[in-house]
Protein backbone atom coordinates (compact mmCIF):
# COMPACT_ATOMS: atom_id res chain seq x y z
CA UNK A 1 0.00 0.00 0.00
CA UNK A 2 1.37 3.42 -0.93
CA UNK A 3 1.78 5.77 2.01
CA UNK A 4 2.15 9.51 1.83
CA UNK A 5 2.38 12.43 4.17
CA UNK A 6 0.19 14.84 2.24
CA UNK A 7 -1.21 14.46 -1.21
CA UNK A 8 -1.55 17.67 -3.15
CA UNK A 9 -1.51 18.60 -6.80
CA UNK A 10 1.92 18.82 -8.42
CA UNK A 11 3.76 20.00 -5.33
CA UNK A 12 2.06 23.39 -5.46
CA UNK A 13 3.05 24.03 -1.85
CA UNK A 14 6.75 24.03 -2.75
CA UNK A 15 7.53 20.60 -1.32
CA UNK A 16 9.72 18.18 -3.23
CA UNK A 17 7.67 15.06 -3.94
CA UNK A 18 9.90 12.06 -3.21
CA UNK A 19 8.92 8.48 -4.00
CA UNK A 20 10.82 6.15 -1.67
CA UNK A 21 10.98 2.53 -2.79
CA UNK A 22 12.12 -0.01 -0.19
CA UNK A 23 10.79 -3.38 0.98
CA UNK A 24 11.28 -2.21 4.59
CA UNK A 25 8.67 0.33 5.72
CA UNK A 26 10.69 1.04 8.88
CA UNK A 27 13.50 2.32 6.69
CA UNK A 28 11.00 4.66 5.01
CA UNK A 29 10.00 6.00 8.42
CA UNK A 30 13.65 6.64 9.36
CA UNK A 31 14.14 8.64 6.15
CA UNK A 32 10.99 10.67 6.89
CA UNK A 33 12.23 11.45 10.40
CA UNK A 34 15.63 12.50 9.09
CA UNK A 35 14.08 14.84 6.53
CA UNK A 36 11.81 16.37 9.16
CA UNK A 37 14.58 17.15 11.66
CA UNK A 38 17.20 18.50 9.27
CA UNK A 39 16.83 22.24 8.77
CA UNK A 40 19.26 22.20 5.85
CA UNK A 41 16.78 20.30 3.66
CA UNK A 42 13.90 21.73 1.71
CA UNK A 43 10.49 20.38 2.69
CA UNK A 44 9.72 16.93 1.30
CA UNK A 45 6.43 15.23 0.64
CA UNK A 46 7.17 11.50 0.98
CA UNK A 47 5.46 8.66 -0.81
CA UNK A 48 6.27 5.01 -0.14
CA UNK A 49 6.21 1.90 -2.30
CA UNK A 50 7.41 -1.51 -1.17
CA UNK A 51 8.32 -2.99 -4.57
CA UNK A 52 8.79 -2.20 -8.26
CA UNK A 53 5.16 -2.85 -9.22
CA UNK A 54 3.78 -0.58 -6.52
CA UNK A 55 6.42 2.06 -7.32
CA UNK A 56 5.33 2.19 -10.95
CA UNK A 57 1.71 2.67 -9.85
CA UNK A 58 2.64 5.47 -7.43
CA UNK A 59 4.87 7.04 -10.09
CA UNK A 60 1.89 7.25 -12.45
CA UNK A 61 -0.48 8.61 -9.77
CA UNK A 62 1.74 11.04 -7.90
CA UNK A 63 4.25 12.15 -10.55
CA UNK A 64 7.06 12.63 -8.00
CA UNK A 65 9.92 15.08 -8.51
CA UNK A 66 12.54 12.47 -7.60
CA UNK A 67 12.70 8.75 -6.78
CA UNK A 68 14.96 7.05 -4.22
CA UNK A 69 15.46 3.30 -4.67
CA UNK A 70 16.75 1.92 -1.39
CA UNK A 71 16.97 -1.81 -2.00
CA UNK A 72 19.93 -3.64 -0.45
CA UNK A 73 22.44 -4.86 -3.02
CA UNK A 74 21.28 -8.44 -2.43
CA UNK A 75 17.83 -7.36 -3.69
CA UNK A 76 19.25 -5.92 -6.91
CA UNK A 77 16.73 -7.86 -9.02
CA UNK A 78 13.81 -5.79 -7.68
CA UNK A 79 15.76 -2.59 -8.29
CA UNK A 80 16.54 -3.67 -11.86
CA UNK A 81 12.88 -4.54 -12.56
CA UNK A 82 11.94 -0.97 -11.66
CA UNK A 83 14.77 0.65 -13.61
CA UNK A 84 14.08 -1.42 -16.71
CA UNK A 85 10.39 -0.48 -16.51
CA UNK A 86 11.09 3.25 -16.74
CA UNK A 87 10.52 4.70 -20.17
CA UNK A 88 10.13 8.12 -21.71
CA UNK A 89 10.59 11.10 -19.47
CA UNK A 90 10.79 10.26 -15.80
CA UNK A 91 12.06 12.03 -12.70
CA UNK A 92 15.66 11.66 -11.58
CA UNK A 93 16.35 8.42 -9.73
CA UNK A 94 18.76 8.10 -6.80
CA UNK A 95 19.84 4.49 -6.34
CA UNK A 96 21.48 3.70 -3.03
CA UNK A 97 24.24 1.11 -3.18
CA UNK A 98 27.31 0.05 -1.26
CA UNK A 99 29.01 -1.23 -4.42
CA UNK A 100 31.20 1.71 -5.45
CA UNK A 101 32.65 -0.13 -8.44
CA UNK A 102 29.20 -0.85 -9.77
CA UNK A 103 28.10 2.75 -9.19
CA UNK A 104 31.03 3.99 -11.26
CA UNK A 105 30.42 1.46 -14.07
CA UNK A 106 26.72 2.13 -14.55
CA UNK A 107 25.87 4.77 -17.10
CA UNK A 108 22.11 5.31 -17.30
CA UNK A 109 20.45 8.59 -18.01
CA UNK A 110 19.27 10.43 -14.90
CA UNK A 111 20.38 7.75 -12.47
CA UNK A 112 22.65 8.78 -9.64
CA UNK A 113 24.04 6.33 -7.11
CA UNK A 114 25.12 7.32 -3.65
CA UNK A 115 25.99 5.03 -0.72
CA UNK A 116 23.89 5.70 2.38
CA UNK A 117 24.47 3.14 5.09
CA UNK A 118 24.57 5.75 7.86
CA UNK A 119 22.62 8.78 9.07
CA UNK A 120 25.16 11.00 7.32
CA UNK A 121 24.63 8.97 4.15
CA UNK A 122 20.86 9.42 4.40
CA UNK A 123 21.37 13.15 4.88
CA UNK A 124 23.64 13.43 1.83
CA UNK A 125 21.27 11.34 -0.26
CA UNK A 126 18.31 13.56 0.66
CA UNK A 127 20.35 16.64 -0.27
CA UNK A 128 21.24 15.05 -3.61
CA UNK A 129 17.60 14.10 -4.21
CA UNK A 130 16.43 17.65 -3.53
CA UNK A 131 19.13 19.05 -5.79
CA UNK A 132 18.27 16.67 -8.64
CA UNK A 133 14.55 17.42 -8.33
CA UNK A 134 15.27 21.15 -8.39
CA UNK A 135 17.49 20.83 -11.46
CA UNK A 136 14.92 18.71 -13.29
CA UNK A 137 12.20 21.25 -12.50
CA UNK A 138 14.34 24.16 -13.73
CA UNK A 139 15.21 22.26 -16.93
CA UNK A 140 11.52 21.54 -17.55
CA UNK A 141 10.63 25.21 -17.01
CA UNK A 142 13.35 26.40 -19.39
CA UNK A 143 12.19 23.89 -22.01
CA UNK A 144 8.59 25.02 -21.58
CA UNK A 145 9.53 28.72 -21.89
CA UNK A 146 11.54 28.05 -25.05
CA UNK A 147 8.49 26.44 -26.67
CA UNK A 148 6.37 29.56 -26.09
Amino acid sequence: MALSLEVNKAGMDGKTRLLFVDADETSFQVWQCMANVLDSLPPFEFYYASDATEALEVLEQVKPDVIVLNFPDEEAAEREVFLESLYGEHPPVVVTTDELERALEEDRALIYRIGCGSLDGIHKTLIAAASLASRALMTARVGSEMMH
